[in-house]
């Protein structure tokens, strides 16, 4: 056998080598071609979609074969300018199984698309600008003129976002379509799932003709039970409570765009969550049956119907079609038994009644705001009740006409059983009528109500009654402008122990804007009168922190009855609105009276919040002086403690007194001068008070009836400390040459059961002097007499449980009294008079019983025998000095008239409440002796027994 050389095994073995490392650096070579050629198709991939949709897009990688097809990598489409960096889309990868075989022809065939998690992501600017340029949109709206044909489109695990809103999001989108194609005839089968707002699965079921001409289709999308706490921020708006409602939606399409589409919609809703159902009416089915004409531009709704607790409660049908640029329809809605029981419209309160109508047609436009309704719509049996109302028996209907543009007229009766929480004592008939016609820029409105006679039991067994209430009103809404001419009649007022025969009431209100003007306000009643100019409420713009201010121009009021009134009064007051409550006012009066007491020009202002308020009044002109007001109090749970500070000056007394006696029934008018008038304390509650007032008052005088003065030229200087419920008081009051000190105290001064101790001390003053200061009221027979003397005064006044005590002694020093003539004299007068007096309380109206005793009895006037019997008795009695206990002692010097009548007259007198006892009287009458003894009862005018022992007299 030939053996080869090994020269040449050593070539061989070299060549074949060097082939191998050839073809190892070829392939390498290829490799490294085939991986920059990837990148280069990414990159001109990428740089020629770019161009194309006109936002950047970016393919990270490509690979391809003729067995796995063409599969694109990480491609993302970028935000457009002027956006945040982002991707509008990113796609984790696409597959395109492509069938290579009718490429020849023009046909892009694909076995199979596949799009891999698909993210789209879609953002709106503030300006509302979205992330999608201008080109991508024409893309969209452009025709394709590629010939294709795709045997399956798949997008698997998808997800859609618009604005990073959770309740429009939408993830785990998986679409398949089958046969899809440039060429008519082939019908495409979409089947496609999704899942919305994190848990709800909506399923899509379906065909299309997508190339024909006239695009037959059918489509279905339901949702079964999908859970809605996504959307809980939304249905909260419309009281839905979204966690617990169960609902199931089907809606359909099909047809096409040459004949129309036939649309159907089934809404069923369990446990509703509508926050106005209640529990046993929440089952809702919603269904809609309607034809869409694509040729003639019209909606034909062939049945609405609305089903509510299980029957059929409302149902409606119609059509809307196209008219030039205007869209124009017309629909029938009938009610045919709406239970209002079945809602909630309030909380804690049940509505009642059934709503029925006819066919109510609806017709309109989209450019015409208003629609023109015609039909009928009634109430039956309705009535509302609360912890606070009761209405029963309400009946309602309510027309719809398009007369005058639109006219709705509407007539209610009811039966009020309770208002205001307060129970009628028998229900009231209440009527009102009501039309309103026009356009939504001009609606004219006239309305009238009526009440009949209502009773009322309030709190602490008082009583309110009405006779009747009759209102009326006239008005318009004109350019978003309300005017209203209101009139409100009542007749037969009663509260308590108050009547009023009637009150009325009128005015026009302007509504514009956030103001709201009531001018020519006139309240009236048979006794008073009340009349405003113009009254002003501006409320707060729509979100802005502004204060609600009311102004109230030209005010006048009259109480004739009681003198009383006010003229051009104003008031202004602005308050905020918020939790934190605080403002302030300001008011003034022109001139007025109350009581017949005339005030001149008043001017305060005041402030107030959640803690507390005050009331300032700098300026005050009353009586012809001049006063001061302020106070300041508690606003929660207030007013006290209350402090108040009140200073007057100059006041007229006498402009004040002849009310007040006129009030009072008093038999004496005073005038004078009110020089100044203090007060500074606080009223802790309604029966105590702290502080003190001082007052100092001149030229007062003290008139009469008859017009006689007691006093003149009198001044007096006081004042009064108040202690809780006691007040302590003491005044020093001076006329001419007389000065007279008053003290005391009232225990409990603002209860009933008060009681007060006032002392008197008139210290010695000349009779004279006394004689001169109350001339006018002076016996006219003493006018002229010879009067010589001082006396002075102390009484102890107490009253207390209705009686009055009066306790003192009258101090005569050398009283002595002469006739003009001489004709008669009488002193001199020396000793202590008693003075004594007391009214019992008045007793009760039922009496006494038998073994009570009457405390107020009279007592008897007992005198000792003055029979001639005792005379002996009498003699040796009289004989002695008088030693009875409690007497006060008068020595008379003589007694005169023409000649010396009796001489040395000593007097014991003591005072037991009505009856003055003269335990002993004795004197020298003509060498004689005159002795007795006397009682004088001055409860009922003056009745008098005495008796008489002469001794020893001799007329010679």
């Amino acid at each position: 056998m030939y053996s080869m050389r090994p020269e040449l095994k050593r070539v061989l073995k070299i060549a074949a080598l060097i082939v191998l490392l050839c073809l190892v650096l070829l392939l390498s070579f290829g490799y490294l071609q085939y991986r920059e050629l990837r990148k280069t198709l990414a990159v001109k991939i990428s740089d020629k979609a770019t161009s194309f949709l006109g936002q950047e897009v970016e393919v990270q990688d490509v690979s391809f074969s003729p067995s796995a097809g063409i599969n694109l990598y990480n491609i993302k489409i970028k935000n457009p300018e002027g956006f945040t960096p982002g991707d509008l889309l990113n796609i984790k990868r696409i597959f395109l199984g492509m069938n290579y075989t009718r490429l020849a022809s023009g046909v892009f065939s694909f076995d199979d698309i596949t799009v891999h998690e698909p993210a789209l992501t879609v953002q709106r600017d503030k300006e509302g600008r979205m992330n999608i340029s201008e080109k991508l949109k024409d893309f969209f709206k452009r025709k394709s003129t590629i010939n294709y044909d795709i045997k399956a489109f798949h997008i698997r695990s998808g997800s859609i976002d618009f604005n990073q809103n959770r309740s429009l999001k939408s993830a785990d989108l998986n679409i398949h379509l089958k046969d899809l194609s440039s060429e008519a005839g082939h019908k495409t089968l979409i089947q496609g799932d999704t899942v919305y707002a994190d848990d709800n699965k909506i399923a899509v079921n379906g065909w299309a003709y997508l190339k024909d001409d006239s695009k037959k289709f059918s489509i279905v999308i339901s949702s079964k039970d999908p859970g809605l706490s996504p959307l809980k921020e939304y249905f909260d708006r419309y009281g839905l409570t979204a966690e617990k409602m169960k609902v199931t939606v089907r809606v359909s399409a099909e047809g096409d765009t040459a004949q129309g589409i036939r649309l159907a919609s089934d809404i069923g809703m369990k446990e509703a969550g509508f926050a106005f159902f209640k529990k046993e009416g929440k089952d809702i089915l919603l269904t809609m049956r309607a034809f869409l004409n694509l040729r003639e531009n019209s909606l034909t709704v062939e049945d609405v119907s609305l089903n509510a607790g299980g029957s059929t409660a409302a149902t409606m049908k119609g059509d809307i079609k196209k008219v030039q640029e205007d869209f124009v329809y017309t629909a029938w809605l009938n009610i045919r038994r709406l239970d209002l029981s079945a809602f909630n419209f309030m909380q804690n309160a049940q509505v009642k009644g059934i709503l029925t109508s006819d066919n109510v047609r609806i017709r309109g436009s989209l450019k015409n705001p208003l629609a023109d309704l015609s039909g009928v719509v009634q109430l039956r049996d309705g009535g509302f009740k609360s912890n606070t109302e009761d209405i029963d028996g309400v009946s309602a209907q309510v027309k719809l006409s398009p007369e005058k543009g639109m006219t709705i007229g509407a007539d209610i009766t009811a039966k009020i059983v309770k208002a205001y929480g307060y129970l009628l004592s028998k229900p009231a008939d209440a009527v009102l009528s009501l039309t309103a016609h026009g356009s939504p820029e001009n609606i004219a409105l006239v309305a009238s109500a009526k009440l009949s006679a209502i009773g009322i039991h309030l709190k602490g067994d008082k009583k309110m009654s009405l006779n009747n209430v009759a209102l009326a009103i006239d008005g318009s809404v004109r350019d978003k402008t309300m005017e209203m001419k209101n009139r409100i009649d009542i007749s037969g007022i009663t509260y308590d122990t108050y009547e009023v025969p009637w009150i009325r009431s009128s005015s026009v209100v302007t509504y514009q804007g956030n103001v709201i003007t009531l001018r020519k306000q006139d309240i009236e009643g048979k006794y008073f009168k009340v009349a405003a100019e113009q009254v002003t409420v501006r409320l707060p713009a729509k979100n802005r922190a502004e204060k609600v201010t009311i102004e109230i121009k030209d005010l006048n009021a009259s109480y004739p009855q009681k003198k009383t009134e006010l003229k051009k009064a104003s008031l202004s007051l602005r308050m905020g609105t918020g939790p934190q409550i605080s403002g302030d006012a300001g008011f003034s009066v022109a001139e007025g009276a109350i009581y017949g007491i005339r005030i001149g020009f008043i001017k305060g202002s005041g402030r107030f919040d959640n803690s507390t308020f005050s009331l300032s009044v700098p300026e005050a002109a009353i009586a012809n002086g001049n006063a001061e007001l302020s106070v300041k109090g508690k606003a929660s749970g207030g007013p006290f403690p209350l402090t108040i500070v009140a200073k007057a000056r100059d006041i007229d007394i006498g402009n004040l007194s002849g009310e007040i006696l006129k009030i009072t029934g008093m038999p004496y008018a005073v005038s004078g001068n009110c020089k100044s008038f203090i007060f500074e304390g606080t009223l802790d509650s309604q029966e105590s008070v702290q502080g003190n007032a001082d007052v100092q008052a001149d030229k007062i005088a003290v008139i009469r009836t008859d017009k006689k003065n007691i006093v003149q030229a009198a001044s007096l200087n006081g004042g009064i400390t108040f202690r809780g419920s006691d007040l302590e008081f003491n005044a020093n009051a001076a006329v001419g040459k007389i000065a007279t000190r008053i003290s005391g105290t009232v225990k409990r001064f603002l209860h009933q059961d008060r009681s007060a101790e006032a002392k008197i001390t008139q210290p010695q003053v000349m009779v004279t002097d006394l004689r001169e200061i109350f001339w006018d009221i002076f016996p006219d027979s003493l006018l002229y007499a010879g009067l010589d003397g001082s006396l002075s005064t102390d009484v102890l006044i107490q009253y207390g449980s209705g009686e009055i005590k009066v306790n003192g002694d009258l101090n005569l020093k050398d009283v002595s009294l002469r006739g003009e003539n001489g004709e008669y004299a009488i002193g001199t007068v020396n000793g202590l008079i008693p003075i004594v007096y007391s009214k019992p309380a008045v007793p009760p109206a039922s009496g006494l019983s038998p073994g009570q005793n009457d405390s107020s009895e009279k007592k008897e006037m007992q005198l000792p025998s003055f029979a001639q019997a005792e005379f002996d008795n009498l003699s040796r009695t009289y004989s002695g000095e008088f030693a009875g206990e409690g007497f006060r002692k008068i020595t008379i010097g003589s007694v005169s008239y023409g000649f010396r009548f009796l001489d040395d007259i000593r007097v014991w007198m003591k005072q037991d409440g009505s009856i003055l006892n003269i335990g002993s009287f004795n004197g020298s009458i003509f060498g004689g002796r005159l002795n007795g003894a006397a009682t004088v009862d001055l409860s009922e005018g003056l009745h008098y027994r005495a008796g008489i022992h002469l001794e020893g007299l001799s007329l010679t």
